[in-house]
């Protein structure tokens, strides 16, 4: 993935020493890269979880992270659609002389977005460990060039998550 960079791309400044089996000791509030790794993927699960809403807070919230502003830009080009379509759906149950046909579709547009939703999340916790990313088609294209436009943080900074 070229110009992505994520926690297995960018070089430590916070690393001080490797303990005896080669794995580099971290300083500062973590005790080594895993638990920042399980953190981020922690992060782009809560993005998933909480939808559109969660989303737009990160984009917002996290300006230097790609691998969370892409999850929080996937998220929104993902479930917006779907949650307008949603929407539509409860609009045409109140006005429709019959809701049934309405309401059981309004049932299976759901269940899809739930599955849709634990499906992704699963992709982007496995993602923060591997450093693989999951792109849906046509908008993870469009998620991942958002996410690239981040800037990079300033010299000296050190990367904080929530």
């Amino acid at each position: 993935m070229s110009g992505f960079t994520s926690y297995h791309d960018e070089p430590n400044n916070d690393i001080e020493e490797q303990n005896e089996t080669g794995t580099p000791v971290a300083s500062g509030d973590y005790n080594d890269l895993v638990d920042r790794e399980v953190s981020v993927g922690f992060i782009a699960v809560v993005i998933l979880m909480t939808g559109v809403l969660g989303g737009l807070f990160f984009v917002f919230a996290e300006k230097y992270n790609r691998f969370i502003r892409f999850w929080a830009y996937q998220t929104i080009f993902v479930f917006l659609p779907i949650f307008l379509v949603q929407v539509l759906l409860a609009f045409g149950m109140i006005f429709a002389s019959d809701p049934r046909g309405w309401t059981t579709a309004n049932f299976f547009f759901s269940l899809f977005h739930y599955c849709l939703a634990v499906f992704l999340a699963w992709h982007a916790y496995r993602g923060a460990r591997t450093g693989v990313l999951f792109k849906v088609p046509v908008v993870g294209s469009i998620a991942l060039a958002r996410a690239l436009n981040a800037g990079p943080p300033p010299t000296g900074a050190r990367l904080q998550l929530l």
